[in-house]
């Protein structure tokens, strides 16, 4: 499923989906609108809206079926609130992954902070990729290497609900996976009888083993990964950091939860990766326990 406004710009998502070589590329498209704005101010777009909407949408399916042999259905949301239209339409297709653009760097943070991204996310439990929008031309013949994937984990337990979908993708794509967890640079509370640096230790051996653990699940499943343990007390920062010197093509991470990596609101890690990096990221809200 590929969401669409009426911006050339978001069309940077469609390589992507046709790279993981979806059978359906769902378009819906808000003619007239613009993703980063999730209300308008009627319920429904008017119907020569939605017409002009379908003939656009029509258009641009025969010239991606033309050049990649896909099959494309489309799909126009009438409603004004895009987000929610959105969400219903994810909740009743079932889409595999969901690719949507953000804009351009500038905007980044207004799509994501009470916009159409952060509100679409919030509303379903389907893994959402957020692809970067680019000044190059869309060429829907491009192929997009992901051939090192950043599997990003905290403490919680949502972060095992990214897992099938990087399986899934690394399988598409053949790519490696790297675990990575980021640990504070804070001294832990010391239980009596133990030292403070043994108990840092311990916490970072605690990390490592999580980092690994998963690992070793990919591993089972087929996926050629590696783990890894960084200290950093912006989590955020760290993760992008790595990304660029260890030459990730994707970052994937959970977005539900009340602490650490699985928070997506203002200052959360999710956000600052999101606002600083400029690589696909995959992020996926598990549903509640």
């Amino acid at each position: 499923m590929v969401p669409l406004d009426a911006t050339s710009e978001s069309r940077h998502a469609i390589p992507l989906a046709l790279t993981l070589e979806l059978v359906h590329v769902d378009a819906p498209l808000a003619i007239g609108g613009d993703i980063s704005n999730p209300h308008g101010a009627a319920d429904r777009l008017p119907p020569n809206t939605v017409d002009e909407t379908g003939r656009h949408l029509g258009g641009l399916a025969t010239e991606i079926a033309r050049v990649r042999h896909v099959a494309v259905e489309t799909f126009v949301v009438p409603s004004a609130d895009f987000a929610r239209a959105l969400a219903d339409h994810a909740t009743q297709t079932r889409p595999e992954f969901v690719v949507m653009t953000t804009h351009d760097h500038g905007r980044i943070e207004r799509m994501l902070l009470g916009s159409v991204s952060e509100a679409f996310i919030r509303q379903v439990h389907a893994p959402v990729i957020v692809v970067k929008h680019s000044t190059e031309t869309v060429s829907f013949s491009q192929q997009v290497l992901v051939r090192h994937i950043l599997f990003t984990l905290d403490r919680s337990a949502f972060a095992g609900g990214v897992h099938p979908y990087v399986v899934t993708l690394a399988k598409t794509m053949g790519a490696r996976v790297t675990t990575l967890t980021v640990e504070g640079p804070s001294v832990p509370a010391a239980p009596p009888g133990l030292s403070p640096l043994v108990a840092a230790h311990g916490a970072r051996d605690a990390e490592e083993l999580s980092a690994e653990a998963e690992a070793e699940k990919l591993r089972v499943d087929g996926i050629t990964a590696t783990s890894a343990v960084v200290t950093d007390h912006n989590p955020g920062d760290a993760i992008t950091a790595y990304a660029l010197a260890h030459d990730a093509d994707l970052i994937a991470m959970a977005t539900h939860g009340r602490r650490g990596l699985v928070r997506l609101g203002a200052g959360s890690v999710a956000t600052q990766v999101l606002h600083h990096t400029r690589l696909p990221v995959l992020m996926y809200r598990p549903p509640a326990e």
